[in-house]
């Protein structure tokens, strides 16, 4: 199985569907292969409704094509509520929300301001501190108690 082919399909068959490719993986647990798909959409937060559509056009694509010669199981979700922000576009997307964000000499907790080319803004009790993308090793929406 040629898993860089299948990620291209499976990222043309949800546009089919108005939904983007987050992620996927094929895993196996136990016994069980299992094909994870992480679906995600342009405006508005993935529900169970998203992911059964998504699931049910990726089922019969992957019946007719039959991409994976095992056995496995198929598995469609949103990427979750603490979801890392991999991409400017995923940035820009959530700006104003509530992140968690780890550089090379800190962690930080606060709200992501604003997003420019090389550089974010992230107000922390209502301060704001830039940190240059080239020193963020992880940043990912934080649910804040």
């Amino acid at each position: 199985m040629n898993l860089a082919k299948l990620r291209d399909q499976v990222i043309s068959e949800l546009q089919m569907v108005s939904y983007s490719l987050y992620d996927l993986e094929y895993v196996k647990e136990g016994k069980r292969n299992i094909l994870r798909v992480y679906i995600d959409k342009e405006i508005g937060e993935i529900s169970i409704d998203d992911c059964e559509v998504a699931s049910r056009h990726l089922s019969d694509f992957l019946d007719k094509t039959d991409p994976i010669p095992d056995e496995y199981y198929l598995e469609v979700s949103s990427p979750g509520a603490e979801r890392e922000l991999r991409t400017d576009k995923d940035l820009e997307k959530h700006v104003g929300f509530y992140v968690h964000l780890e550089t090379f000499e800190q962690t930080l907790e606060g709200i992501l301001f604003q997003v420019y080319e090389n550089s974010i803004i992230i107000q922390i009790k209502g301060k704001n501190t830039t940190i240059s993308k080239i020193d963020i090793q992880k940043i990912r929406l934080a649910i804040k108690f």
